[in-house]
């Protein structure tokens, strides 16, 4: 598990806001990996400062629209909340997806049984 357990929290307490673990971003390009699929809570804070720092570290991202919520911020409700930073993060950083149509592409790429 990347970024798992109490060294990595710690560190990544210590890192600038919006900063993602550079230790993460190490570890995945070590592997060659130069995508990143995300999803969580909440889409206007959480998930966009990931995607935000994934990004600018220069991997590409897709952002799971409806894997991701948003609790109500100030006058915005919850949905209002998340839909502006889902349409923020498709207009700057991120690929903007629903799972049905990410797993579509997923299966369409993987070799036929048998």
């Amino acid at each position: 598990q990347l970024g798992a357990g109490p060294a990595r929290r710690r560190r990544g307490r210590e890192l600038p806001e919006g900063e993602p673990r550079v230790a993460l971003v190490d570890q995945l390009r070590a592997r060659d990996i130069d995508t990143v699929v995300v999803g969580g809570l909440t889409t206007p804070i959480c998930v966009q400062t990931t995607v935000d720092g994934l990004s600018m570290a220069g991997l590409k991202v897709i952002v799971l629209a409806d894997a991701c919520a948003s609790q109500a911020i100030g006058t915005l409700s919850a949905e209002q909340a998340h839909e502006a930073a889902i349409q923020r993060m498709a207009y700057l950083f991120a690929a903007v997806e629903d799972t049905s149509v990410f797993v579509a592409k997923v299966r369409a790429f993987q070799p036929a049984a048998g």
